[in-house]
């Protein structure tokens, strides 16, 4: 199998968003170390195509930590790479730095928002060679295979995290590839709230892959609030959502329920 920091497990239908990378990635690698799965569709949401991206996307800004947390983190890993950091801090920076290793994921967001984080660099590190090659081969999407399966893919237009014209690009990239996609770009949503608001058309896409039903071709359309976008997915966003309260509650539910 191909070990990949970014990279996590993939089951027969991938629903992801927090995932999305990790996800995406076992799609693009699925034939070189899973061909015998019978994959028949992925969910992914607020993917992060670009990592050099979203590294300038979130500096200064409220996520500016989660770079802390990938770097420091990758210097865990691969003692390369830690040199190149190392040999890049300010001196100075050090523990600051590396502090983040000693925090959880949301107290690195926390404890490093609105910093800007190249004053912790000589230089604009992710163009650092060995840094950006461990961007480019180990996080950047797009560059390692091709996706067997249908896709729903679903993005923020104003995601706060990773710019919307990486994910276009690369929907357009694997769409000329042969891959079929239903790409969805939500104009009211952010890089969170983007999942709550797609949940209706993830599960139906999901339901229609395991009925069997055909899809082939790519689909792309902008709207405002997709539990309003049609009647039916208004119904599963309901549905999921009155569940989940009744689950909170300690309620029974299953397929009788309703």
């Amino acid at each position: 199998m191909h070990h990949n920091p970014c990279l996590l497990v993939s089951k027969n239908v991938t629903d992801a968003k927090a995932g999305a990378l990790a996800s995406e990635w076992a799609a693009e690698l699925q034939a070189s170390y899973a061909s015998e799965l019978n994959i028949i569709g992925m969910a992914i949401g607020g993917t992060t195509p670009d990592v050099q991206s979203v590294y300038y996307t979130i500096n200064n800004g409220l996520f500016a930590g989660l770079s802390f947390a990938a770097f420091a983190s990758l210097t865990k890993i691969f003692p390369d790479f830690k040199a190149a950091i190392d040999a890049q801090l300010v001196p100075g920076k050090e523990d600051a730095f590396y502090a983040s290793l000693e925090r959880c994921f949301y107290d690195d967001v926390k404890s490093y928002a609105f910093q800007n984080t190249s004053t912790y660099f000589k230089t604009d590190i992710v163009t650092e060679p060995t840094v950006a090659r461990y961007l480019n081969d180990r996080c950047n999407q797009g560059f390692h295979g091709t996706p067997s399966m249908p896709i729903f893919w679903y993005k923020a237009q104003a995601d706060e995290i990773s710019p919307i014209a990486d994910s276009d690009a690369l929907v357009e990239k694997y769409c000329n590839a042969g891959v079929s996609i239903t790409y969805v770009r939500e104009a009211a949503g952010e890089h969170f709230t983007e999942a709550a608001l797609s949940i209706g058309d993830v599960l139906n896409f999901l339901a229609a892959r395991f009925n069997g039903v055909p899809i082939s071709g790519c689909t792309t359309r902008s709207v405002f609030l997709s539990p309003l976008s049609s009647p039916a997915t208004a119904t599963t966003a309901g549905l999921f959502i009155v569940n989940t309260l009744l689950t909170i509650l300690g309620v029974p539910i299953g397929p009788n329920h309703f």
